[in-house]
């Protein structure tokens, strides 16, 4: 070849290149070395050669490489073409002026720290062109493989992108993987390369597309990726800090991520990829003991976080997914794998982690070395082998929980938290629909979840478990409470009270038993003992009352029933509008007060009156508190008989105060003469202090009927009742202060008897008299007839003959001087009986009196004789008394009976 200038060289070169003209190009390279420099020549075909050049050229271009790789050191001349001396060489002139539009492309640098390869540096920029042209083909692969031997940084560029684009573009996904280039391939970095190369697989779904990328796409670019870290750092770095963070904490980092969006992919993914131990043998720069292992324990590290994270609670199928990772990971960690064929599995190994916290659960320090609870441990596993079957436990109750809940209950939560999470799952049991439901299971899963052991110590459990921080006694307490709330109550009797070794003592679950019905009273809404709360209390006592020797509170409580389920067919409403509830009873410091609000609220309710006394007496006998006697000390016990006696004497009163609001004074009256017995009650209890009974005899005394009667002679019959009830009033006060206000309304009532005795006169005389005038003809009786009439009425009178209607003409209404006189004289001589009648220091003012009571013994109504009359005491012929004589002496005998007594003087029928 003619000597050519440096222009003609080069654009020949040019020429040649776009021809393509390869064996003539490579002559002409080889043969002017001093212009072709190796850079030219790269930079000639980069950008003249075609990019749809044949396979003959791509072969002629590999000869090309080749040779200027070896800088044509095994070229010969003599292999020239033949057509080499038919070139058109343009002249020099014009080369010249065709040298500045040459305008030959620079060849990019891949690798600045380790200085240009022109070869490699050639090669992936030729690629680049082909990619954006034609795509990835095989020939390229292999003309990569011809020089990736002896260029290092080609042969790493080629297995961190070009290979896993080749694989996606040809192999996985050749109708969506066109999208990604080998530029945007090498832009991505972390995560996002690693979400770039998944995504294909992610939207397949298909679940074995993931592990199948992971190993054959991402695997090699994160491999790759690492080489190229290597060889960029500072060779004085340390070795950990150059090896610290590597391509493989992106692929756990977005591993850990995807669990957040979609958790069954990133499981899919662990699942099937082996991780980054998976090694090319043919691979020489690896250091097998060098980042690898570290690589693998944070991959191991990564599958352990995904059994702690979740989204929400865990449903079954995510904990069985779970329980498969934990076995992974085991697997992977070349540990024993837990085996979950076993229902209550033995974990008791799972104590031994130390330097755990809390900070450990948050989602950015899973993957932290320094993660006590993510580090490939056999304490680790077992932990987590403990809280995987807890949540399986938790599940089959439908209870929702997460790994991370459970794991901090295990660990950090005090023994209140634990306590809670028990109270969760008893009251939960109650809920589950299953008809086969055992209590005796539930038990032995609760002592389970205490221990994660079915081995029982007999002590308190000090290892870590569930529950592990709440005691033995308190656990069986609670389950007990639990199947009593159940209505388990042969459960109860058959696990704690029918074996020989219990797990309580019986006064604990007696006492168990007690707390229930309480709370199952208390908790009630209607006070029937057929329904609701106060039923199921009933049922208690009734199951449990002979299970133990000392019966009492028992006793108590059914008494409180009864009493409950009485007041229940009552309307009683509390203060400010509250409806009555039972526990308005325990929580009374007075519940007596209740039946008196009871005779309030309900009409002719008095007319119960036994029933409220048996109202009263049960809740005396259920040991509810009244308030003391006032003959007794504060705080002095007081006998139940006589609480008793009390509760009946102010319920008695409460009724006789609400007949008489009622305006019923005839069961008022009743009431009284019937019910209170003063002189029984003093002989049963000689410190008795009776404040109640003269009250009510007081109360109905001077009860006046808002419509009296328009019978004269009914109004008189009420009046001499309450007259009678004041006598008792007078005998019955306990102190003489109240006598003055009793006589004052004895004197009125005296006044309106009279009153009424004389209208009653006035209307018989004047009935008599109409009847005269009404006789035929206009003839009245004669005088014979008069005076014969009025012997008659006399015999009939004495004979005690029941008219019609009574006649007074022969009464006279008694004063209250005659009741005062013969008062004081009875008095008198009781209080003083060594005085004479007539004379002597008596009476409360203690002057002397010379008043003579009067001039005939007055007769009690003993001296009653068989015809209805009344008799002089030692009188053989039997004299009538008058009815206001025997009205004056009952009054006057009970006052002095009463005042007697009032001062410490013995009774007249004591005396000589």
């Amino acid at each position: 070849m003619e000597e050519l200038s440096d222009a003609q060289v080069l654009v020949l070169a040019a020429q040649l290149a776009a021809t393509p003209d390869l064996p003539t190009f490579r002559l002409l390279a080889a043969t002017q070395r001093d212009v072709l420099t190796s850079a030219i020549v790269y930079r000639t075909l980069l950008t003249y050669l075609p990019l749809d050049a044949d396979l003959e050229v791509e072969q002629q271009l590999e000869l090309l490489l080749r040779d200027l790789d070896q800088d044509f050191a095994n070229f010969n001349t003599l292999d020239a073409p033949a057509n080499v001396h038919d070139l058109q060489v343009p002249n020099p002139s014009d080369a010249e002026r065709s040298l500045p539009e040459l305008r030959l492309e620079k060849v990019p640098v891949h690798d600045e720290n380790e200085g240009q390869d022109l070869l490699a540096d050639f090669v992936i920029a030729w690629i680049h062109k082909l990619e954006g042209f034609s795509g990835i083909s095989a020939s390229v692969l292999a003309l990569v493989d011809q020089f990736a031997v002896q260029h290092t940084m080609l042969r790493i560029w080629a297995d961190a992108f070009l290979r896993p684009l080749h694989r996606l573009q040809n192999d996985l996904y050749p109708d969506q993987a066109s999208s990604l280039s080998l530029h945007d391939l090498e832009a991505q970095r972390g995560q996002t390369g690693v979400n770039a190369l998944l995504t294909f697989a992610a939207h397949s779904g298909t679940s074995a597309a993931i592990g199948r990328d992971l190993e054959e796409v991402v695997a090699p670019w994160v491999r790759g990726s690492n080489k190229l870290k290597r060889r960029k750092v500072s060779a004085g770095v340390p070795e950990q800090t150059r090896t610290s963070a590597t391509a493989w904490d992106d692929v756990n980092e977005w591993l850990l991520g995807t669990s957040h969006r979609n958790y069954a992919l990133a499981a899919d993914a662990v699942q099937q990829w082996n991780g980054p131990t998976q090694l090319n043998a043919a691979e020489e720069d690896v250091d097998q003991n060098g980042p690898d292992v570290e690589d693998m324990v944070s991959y191991v590290r990564t599958v352990l976080a995904l059994v702690y994270v979740s989204k929400g609670s865990d449903d079954d199928s995510r904990i069985n997914t779970k329980k498969l990772l934990l076995k992974r990971a085991a697997h992977l960690a070349q540990l024993m794998p837990p085996d979950f064929n076993q229902p209550l599995p033995e974990t008791s190994q799972a104590g031994n982690l130390t330097g755990a916290t809390r900070a450990d659960l948050l989602e950015d320090a899973f993957l932290s070395v320094q993660n006590s609870l993510t580090r490939p441990s056999t304490d680790v596993i077992e932990l987590l082998y403990g809280v995987l079957s807890t949540q399986t436990q938790l599940s089959e109750l439908k209870i929702q929980s997460t790994t991370k809940s459970v794991t901090s209950t295990v660990l950090f939560e005090p023994e209140e938290k634990q306590k809670q999470e028990l109270r969760t799952i008893l009251n939960q049991v109650p809920r589950m629909t299953r008809s086969n439901l055992s209590w005796t299971d539930i038990r032995r899963r609760l002592l389970w979840l205490q221990t994660w052991s079915s081995r029982r110590s007999g002590s308190d459990v000090t290892g870590t478990a569930y529950l592990s921080r709440i005691s033995d006694e308190y656990l069986e307490a609670q389950i007990v409470d639990a199947m009593l709330v159940a209505n388990e109550y042969q459960s109860v009797k058959d696990t704690y009270l029918g074996s020989d070794e219990l797990a309580l003592p019986r006064e604990k679950i007696k006492q168990l038993v007690l707390d229930a019905i309480h709370s199952a009273y208390d908790n009630a809404s209607n006070g029937n003992r057929t329904r609701g709360g106060v039923k199921k209390a009933s049922d208690l006592i009734q199951a449990f009352r002979s299970s133990f020797e000392s019966a009492s509170e028992f006793t108590r409580l059914e008494h409180l029933i009864k009493a409950t389920h009485s007041l229940s067919f009552y309307h009683l409403t509390l203060r400010n509008g509250v409806p009555f509830q039972p526990v308005s009873i325990r929580v009374s410091s007075d519940p007596l007060s209740l039946i008196e609000k009871v005779l309030d609220q309900n009409n002719q309710a008095y007319a119960k009156l036994d029933d409220l006394l048996g109202i009263a007496r049960n809740l005396v006998l259920a040991g509810l508190p009244t308030p003391p006697p006032s003959d007794y000390a504060p705080g002095e016990e007081v006998p139940v008989e006589r609480r008793l006696f009390d509760s009946e004497h102010r319920i008695t009163y409460s009724a006789i105060i609400a007949a008489l609001s009622d305006h019923d004074f005839d069961t008022a009256y009743s009431l009284i003469t019937t019910r209170f017995d003063i002189t029984s009650d003093r002989s049963s209890y000689p410190s008795f202090q009776d404040d109640t009974s003269w009250r009510a005899a007081y109360a109905a005394g001077r009860h006046r009927p808002s419509s009296p009667p328009k019978d004269i002679h009914k109004r008189i019959a009420s009046l001499q009742k309450r007259m009678e009830l004041l006598s008792k009033a007078l005998t019955w006060a306990p102190t003489p202060d109240t006598l003055p206000e009793i006589l004052e309304t004895w004197r009125r009532c005296e006044d309106e008897l009279d009153g009424l005795k004389s209208q009653a006169l006035q209307e018989e005389r004047d009935f008599d008299a109409q009847g005269d005038d009404l006789v035929p003809g206009g003839f009245g009786p004669s005088d014979r007839d008069i005076d014969a009439n009025e012997t008659r009425r006399m015999l009939d009178s004495r004979r005690g003959y029941n008219t019609f209607a009574p006649s007074y003409e022969e009464e006279a209404p008694v004063s209250l001087f005659d009741v005062a006189r013969g008062a004081a004289g009875a008095l008198r001589k009781n209080a003083f009986p060594l005085r004479g009648a007539g004379g002597g220091q008596g009476g409360w003012g203690g002057q002397t009196s010379g008043i003579k009571v009067h001039d005939q013994p007055r007769t009690s109504m003993e001296g009653m004789s068989s015809s209805g009359e009344l008799e002089r005491p030692g009188s053989a012929d039997g004299q009538r008394v008058r009815k206001r004589d025997m009205l004056s002496n009952a009054v006057t005998g009970g006052l002095v009976s009463g005042l007697s007594w009032a001062l410490g003087a013995p009774p007249a029928r004591q005396q000589g």
